[in-house]
């Protein structure tokens, strides 16, 4: 009988302390939640009028929850507008972030390296500007990378060729990117679909990027480019 209650009291305070756990990352969540709501205006009406403190994170619009933590926040076409806060770097059971169609401005923030748990970003279509964040590669889970539509400058950084061994889809197109494609993204033999059209790339199109088995598609037109074009199954050039 002794032995049944120790063991029952241990099942009691390891259940305990789970849900001390969750309870105080829901707390952090939630305060990351509302400090990204904090930088945002929407024209003609209330910013994300469901998210405040007085009710559960896991039932604010365009958030979804997994055991207790935020692994979703999908908000597209909702005119939001403003900045994205370096608190985004606080969700870091996040699988998916949309923000597409919306008004965000600024730069990408630093923080968002440390989101490893991260399968899809799409910040497309806003007016994001500066360059684009070499440490995204840290994101090492990522299958699909959209920042098509903004306004980021820069090289496209090797880095995310070394790193991103997932990645199927790269939609970098209607930026103002510079430099040269680099060679590196030829690592990435998931990749099918890749998008670099209406930047200001030049040089050659690296031929071993037609080496990666699976790609589809490679989108290119509207730069400066020269040399072979690699083969794949459609091909913008």
């Amino acid at each position: 009988m002794r032995k049944r209650t120790v063991t029952l009291l241990c099942s009691l305070l390891s259940a305990l302390m789970i849900a001390s756990g969750t309870s105080g990352a829901s707390r952090d969540e939630t305060g990351s939640l509302l400090a990204f709501k904090a930088e945002l205006t929407r024209h003609g009406s209330d910013v994300l009028p469901s998210w405040n403190s007085s009710t559960s994170l896991c039932g604010w619009e365009g958030v979804a929850c997994g055991h207790g933590r935020v692994v979703a926040l999908s908000l597209p076409s909702h005119g939001l507008a403003g900045t994205l806060s370096q608190a985004i770097g606080n969700l870091t059971s996040l699988r998916m972030l949309n923000l597409s169609f919306n008004w965000f401005k600024g730069e990408v923030p630093a923080s968002i390296d440390r989101l490893v748990r991260l399968r899809t970003l799409d910040l497309s279509y806003n007016t994001f500007s500066g360059m684009l964040p070499a440490n995204l590669s840290s994101c090492i889970n990522l299958l699909s990378l959209r920042l098509h539509c903004n306004r980021l400058h820069g090289r496209v950084p090797v880095e995310l060729g070394h790193k991103l061994t997932s990645l199927q889809v790269l939609s970098l197109a209607n930026n103002s990117l510079t430099g040269a494609i680099p060679g590196s993204l030829a690592n990435l033999s998931s990749l099918q679909y890749i998008d670099l059209s209406r930047n200001q790339l030049k040089g050659h199109i690296p031929p071993e990027i037609g080496n990666i088995e699976g790609l589809l598609v490679l989108a290119v037109l509207a730069n400066n480019l020269s040399g072979v074009i690699p083969h794949c199954t459609i091909c913008h050039c």
